[in-house]
């Protein structure tokens, strides 16, 4: 589950996997102007992704408007959870 902050659409939510053996994903549509590629959630925050159990990965709560919450932004995994949980908050505007 990704809480995003009230007034937020929590479909632009969505995850980013990161860790050794974890292919990474180059956005390929516009280069510096689209989202994020990764697993989206869906409106209540909701998603479902598979890892790999032999080795940790990190889930990352993305989103193109909001920033991961710095404590709760992420969890390191490895393989068999079920209740995952992050947050993403309103950040700084430049």
């Amino acid at each position: 589950m990704i809480e995003v902050p009230a007034g937020f659409d929590g479909r632009f939510a969505h995850v980013v996997i990161e860790g050794e053996g974890v292919a990474a994903h180059e956005p390929t549509w516009m280069k510096g102007s689209e989202f994020t590629e990764g697993h989206y959630a869906d409106k209540d925050g909701r998603f479902q992704v598979t890892v790999d159990t032999s080795r940790p990965v990190t889930l990352r709560a993305a989103h193109p408007y909001l920033s991961p919450d710095p404590e709760f932004g992420s969890v390191v995994v490895r393989g068999g959870e079920q209740d995952v949980r992050m947050k993403l908050v309103e950040g700084d505007e430049v």
